[in-house]
């Protein structure tokens, strides 16, 4: 994929993704295409599809959603060199049971200082973020049991609506 992040405010962040132009696909992790590069290739908007919740301590994550029946992978780790040559790494864990539309996944940043949250480029704010979805109350079990705010609705068709406060103005996506 090819990546823009922005920083929306203090622990969030922004990043649009699209499909790299020479990507093989026949080389690309199944996981990862399945995750990323066959949803992208379908969208001819600019869609808000994933969403991440940032986690101090990824173990407790997993243990305290685990405690509400909601089971995430064992974190796995990954990396990637910065532009500037810095190696951003992380560790990150998927809701595995029950699957439902719209879950986010977890990740846990080595050196949060270096992370996108706290590096990326700054200049909006985020004012609204909610998610809707036909599993709405597994998606409020999750905001609910961490804390999150985040409004939740029900919808037969999952969905993630975010408006930024923006130096031009206030952007909604989808628009």
């Amino acid at each position: 994929t090819c990546n823009a992040l922005l920083s929306i405010g203090a622990n969030a962040y922004l990043e649009i993704i699209a499909p790299h132009p020479g990507a093989d696909a026949a080389r690309l992790n199944p996981q990862l295409k399945a995750l990323f590069t066959d949803p992208l290739a379908n969208m001819k908007t600019l869609t808000p599809y994933l969403w991440a919740v940032g986690c101090a301590d990824l173990d407790a994550t997993v243990t305290r959603l685990g405690e509400r029946d909601i089971h995430l992978t064992e974190p796995a780790t990954g990396a990637r060199q910065k532009p500037d040559g810095q190696l951003l790494e992380w560790r990150a864990s998927f809701i595995k049971r029950p699957e439902f539309p719209g879950a986010p996944f977890f990740i846990e940043w080595a050196d949060p200082s270096i992370a996108p949250p706290s590096d990326s480029p700054r200049g909006c704010l985020l004012e609204d973020f909610s998610i809707a979805g036909p599993e709405a109350g597994l998606l409020e079990t999750v905001t609910q049991t961490l804390d999150l705010n985040t409004r939740v609705n029900h919808a037969p068709k999952s969905s993630i609506k975010i408006c930024l406060n923006t130096p031009k103005g206030e952007i909604h996506l989808p628009s």
